[in-house]
């Protein structure tokens, strides 16, 4: 059986340069590393999970089920925008396979969404949309 590192990193390469270059999501800001002056609206990748995929493996090859996690922010006054972005990462995400070296079989699957409103700043609430996608990867 082959073995191989958990795919985290590869798949952030991924996500970003989907994100980054589909046509619904590239004028958007992206980060991993959210810097203290970025203007909104703005992405960014949250953490992974990952593990091993039952679904997926076969006796001559692991596969790895990975979870990935993007926020959205906004300040708009109201939760149109942060929708927008959401579906828009939906429909980029999910558009064709992602696809890397190691890994031959990528299938991207829609698994929640969700908006709040946070208002640590009361005076400017922001829309926070969290988008999370299962990735199995073999």
């Amino acid at each position: 059986m082959t073995t191989r590192k958990v795919g985290f990193k590869e798949l952030m390469k991924a996500v970003y340069n989907r994100l980054d270059s589909h046509n619904l999501t590239k004028n958007y800001s992206i980060y991993n590393y959210v810097p203290r002056d970025a203007s909104f609206p703005y992405i960014s990748l949250g953490p992974m999970i990952g593990t091993r995929s039952d679904s997926f493996s076969a006796r001559d090859y692991p596969a790895e089920e990975n979870v990935i996690t993007i926020h959205v922010w906004s300040d708009y006054k109201g939760d149109k925008e942060a929708a927008e972005m959401i579906d828009n990462i939906v429909q980029a995400m999910t558009s064709s396979p992602l696809s890397f070296d190691s890994y031959t079989e990528l299938i991207c699957l829609f698994d929640y969404a969700d908006i709040m409103i946070d208002d640590t700043e009361p005076a400017k609430p922001i829309h926070h949309g969290v988008v999370r996608f299962r990735v199995h990867m073999a």
